[in-house]
């Protein structure tokens, strides 16, 4: 910000009569933050050279502020107030040009190469942070932490986890599933066909299905028909990739094991 005594300013704001409210608004919310400004509205007197106060005005001035609307895209006077402070800092390094949209408007030429940002259909609050912010130096990191931006999972979680040990006596468990004749009405052909297919000598039997169909208490089943509830079986987590590791070095024993 500038010092009071001197007579630099901090913004020239560039604006056509039409727009006048939304200068003078923007002029207003700069200075209640201690910025220097110059704007035609409060600043250039009655009787005064409109030209020369401009040119005054333009050379004052550390950055212009463009107020921009369809109008000042198309009147005269405008035009060559951005294009004085575009030719100072063609390439933008030292932000000279803050072009502010008021109204829904393009910028045509080199003046849409320059970064706007925008301070209308939204609350007054959230005008002033924009344009605030705008005219930052430096970085613009905001002062808090954002909102993470991803959401919780919508995988269901069983109400109770079993601990994913590697011991084999956790690993290993009779089965304790209830099999009443209510649970698998209309199944008992499966449970035939794929209780003979074991007692066949299957050394690998794939149960597939939809999410939540009971293919996990189906291969229970199983073992409690083949072995008469007298044998462990083996747990394997599909989504524990070293369990899968083991039961892909598992199926390749049995597969050698097959081989003549």
């Amino acid at each position: 910000m500038s010092n009071p005594t001197s007579t630099s300013k901090d913004f020239f704001i560039s604006y056509t009569g039409r727009d006048r409210s939304w200068a003078e608004w923007i002029a207003w919310v700069l200075e209640e933050a201690g910025y220097m400004v110059v704007i035609q509205a409060w600043d250039f007197r009655v009787g005064g050279n409109f030209v020369l106060d401009m040119q005054q005005a333009t050379i004052q001035a550390n950055r212009t502020i463009a107020v921009l609307s369809s109008l000042y895209l198309d009147k005269p006077f405008p035009q060559s107030e951005w294009a004085a402070a575009f030719a100072l800092d063609p390439t933008s390094q030292n932000c000279k040009l803050i072009p502010i949209r008021v109204e829904d408007c393009h910028p045509p030429g080199l003046l849409a190469q320059i970064v706007h940002v925008d301070v209308f259909d939204c609350a007054e609050a959230e005008a002033q942070q924009r344009l605030l912010a705008a005219i930052q130096e430096g970085r613009m990191k905001p002062n808090q932490r954002p909102q993470f931006p991803g959401r919780a999972s919508e995988r269901q979680i069983p109400a109770h986890v079993p601990f994913p040990g590697t011991s084999e006596n956790t690993r290993f468990t009779r089965s304790l599933s209830h099999y009443g004749p209510a649970t698998w009405v209309g199944r008992d052909s499966l449970i035939k066909a794929l209780t003979q297919k074991l007692q066949e000598g299957c050394r690998i039997l794939a149960l597939r299905g939809i999410t939540g169909i009971g293919k996990t208490v189906l291969a229970e089943r199983l073992v409690v028909e083949v072995y008469e509830n007298g044998a462990k079986f083996h747990r394997l987590n599909f989504d524990d990739r070293k369990q899968c590791e083991e039961l892909q070095a598992m199926l390749a024993v049995d597969a050698a094991a097959d081989t003549p």
